[in-house]
């Protein structure tokens, strides 16, 4: 018995549950800007995968830094990320 088979997901579940989790992210930005800790608590993500995801919106441009500050959860300096366009000032590009 092969542990790995035991606990590996099917190729298609397995990219239906990714596709679900970048979802999920990029909800939570849209909602109000977040830092990636935020972000993690929010959804139950890992922050490796959710910065992961980060990367793939920011080559898309669908997410965007907004500014930086204290996270309210770590209380160490972050960014806080959002991806409602409505939030984006017109000159701010990354």
């Amino acid at each position: 018995m092969n542990l790995s088979e035991d606990i590996s997901l099917p190729e298609q579940e397995s990219k239906e549950v990714r596709r679900t989790q970048f979802q999920n992210v990029y909800l939570v930005f849209l909602e109000r800007p977040s830092t990636i800790l935020m972000a993690s608590r929010k959804t139950g993500i890992e922050r490796a995968s959710i910065c992961r995801y980060c990367a793939t919106m920011r080559k898309a441009g669908t997410i965007y830094l907004l500014n930086k500050g204290l996270c309210p959860i770590s209380k160490h300096p972050a960014g806080f990320l959002t991806t409602n366009p409505e939030l984006i000032p017109k000159d701010l590009t990354l």
